[in-house]
């Protein structure tokens, strides 16, 4: 139950990153909010690979919180595929693949690079 409770805790928190980083993102760039998700997915990112690479001897209970909990509720993959099916369906198929192609790099390979 703790667990469970930890994860909750700590999606809710995320969740809440995510949605004032969306929104902030799409005040200052209305003609591209998807910009919003690709920030948090690249933070996200580097936050979890730099958890991992650095802190993986830390505690179950803050790996679940924040791990599981934060950074789940942060970075969120169904989001970023509504954007690219969405730019996709508007016949914008430059623009999904560069948000595809951004996601992906920015997300995996600059971790890549950092923490290597």
């Amino acid at each position: 139950m703790k667990d469970i409770l930890l994860v909750f805790m700590g999606g809710g928190i995320g969740a809440s990153l995510r949605f004032l980083t969306s929104k902030s993102v799409k005040q200052i760039l209305p003609s591209s909010p998807w910009i919003g998700t690709l920030l948090v997915n690249v933070i996200g990112s580097l936050i979890m690979i730099s958890l991992y690479r650095f802190y993986s001897e830390g505690s179950d209970e803050i790996k679940k919180f924040v791990q599981v909990g934060i950074l789940g509720g942060l970075t969120t993959f169904s989001s970023f595929s509504l954007e690219v099916f969405g730019l996709v369906e508007k016949g914008n198929l430059m623009e999904a693949l560069l948000v595809l192609s951004l996601n992906i790099f920015f997300g995996i390979i600059v971790a890549i690079f950092i923490f290597r």
